[in-house]
């Protein structure tokens, strides 16, 4: 094989010039079997980019096991009378990628079925086995784009990943929009211009939306820029705020049960006492690495790392929280389980660093020894 500076063939040195990239900006290292075909810079941290899911899946599936599943929970320490559940109905999370409107909806018809028809009390949101809690709160936006999907800061408690599904279609006069899902108590509305554009690129009168909060504790989500007249799209943004979006949906999917919800929607912990109502697990783990590789999906890879930090496998219940260490973030615990699995393996730490698992990041690092 032709060799060239620093052991690059000449071939990827061609390529690597034509897209203005120095040989110093790169790091490789070539194995076959045990042996070092080439080693380039092999020692030196670079930026991974999504290939740093490749860690945060391979750490998960040898820490956590195949058998781990994430886990959503409803309980109560409430007494049910008459139909009636007579205290708060807590909404646990525990990290289930796979918890959907229609995950949900089957969790409410377990409780519709057990005899509740009314909640007298709040819908109280536990996302304590994540900490913080809400790691998305108080965060600058990474790009230009904080509502796409890929730039999505999970939390143990993420609904459809909280996003919603914009359909817009445009005739010479008018924008129609419809929204999926449904939320009670949020409507979505356009301040959109129409032009004369090709359909195609109708990112290039996008801006960002907005979902206002009005005095009635409703929620407006508004459509901002430009878009062609004559133009079908469909787009997912992640806009309206998390309690928000669960209390719609809770309140949508409960009253079309036939069940009423007398309280609020508040953050909170379940109580001690509290019992088991109705459960969802997350499909097993190698079917999650497998979603989190193929597409590259930062809120998985980042849902797992966290995961790492928070949660170890359970034969039947799928998942359980570790044991609380006080003054630790979930991170720090998940950047140690990461760290301390490399040294069980014999591979040195030294410069790498790990933001968040997925390589959405600007200072993650790792070398290719």
């Amino acid at each position: 094989m032709a060799q060239a500076v620093g052991g690059l063939p000449a071939p990827v040195l061609q390529l690597l010039g034509q897209h203005g990239i120095a040989p110093e900006s790169v790091s490789a290292l070539v194995l076959r079997g045990d042996q070092v075909v080439l080693a380039h810079h092999a020692e030196r941290p670079m930026q991974p980019a999504s290939t740093m899911k490749l860690v945060t899946t391979l750490v998960g599936l040898e820490q956590l096991g195949p058998v781990f599943r994430g886990r959503t929970e409803l309980l109560s320490n409430g007494e049910v009378k008459n139909g009636v559940l007579k205290g708060d109905l807590v909404l646990k999370g525990g990290a289930d990628v796979d918890l959907s409107g229609e995950t949900l909806e089957a969790m409410l018809r377990a409780l519709r079925l057990s005899g509740i028809t009314r909640i007298d009390g709040n819908l109280v949101l536990d996302r304590a086995v994540f900490n913080p809690a809400r790691g998305d709160l108080g965060q600058p936006p990474f790009d230009e784009a904080p509502e796409a999907y890929y730039n999505v800061i999970p939390d143990a408690l993420l609904i459809n990943k909280n996003m919603l599904q914009v359909d817009m279609r445009s005739d010479g006069k008018r924008l129609q929009l419809d929204m999926q899902p449904a939320l009670a108590g949020v409507r979505i509305e356009s301040a959109m211009k129409l032009i004369e554009a090709e359909c195609a690129r109708w990112e290039d009168g996008w801006r960002l939306p907005q979902a206002v909060k009005q005095a009635d504790g409703r929620v407006k989500v508004v459509l901002n820029g430009t878009f062609p007249k004559n133009c079908s799209k469909t787009y997912s943004i992640n806009v309206v705020d998390r309690d928000d979006y669960i209390d719609g949906l809770f309140r949508l999917k409960w009253t079309q049960l036939g069940g009423k919800l007398d309280g609020k929607t508040v953050e909170g912990s379940a109580p001690f006492d509290a019992r088991l109502l109705a459960a969802h697990t997350a499909r097993a783990l190698p079917e999650i690495v497998r979603d989190t590789n193929k597409p590259s999906d930062n809120a998985l890879a980042r849902t797992l790392f966290l995961s790492l930090g928070a949660l170890e496998a359970d034969p039947v219940l799928g998942s359980r929280p570790l044991p609380a260490m006080p003054g630790q973030t979930t991170h720090a615990r998940a950047d140690g389980a990461v760290r301390n699995w490399m040294r069980g393996h014999g591979i040195d730490d030294s410069g790498f660093v790990i933001e968040n698992g997925s390589g959405l990041s600007r200072i993650e690092r790792i070398s290719p020894l």
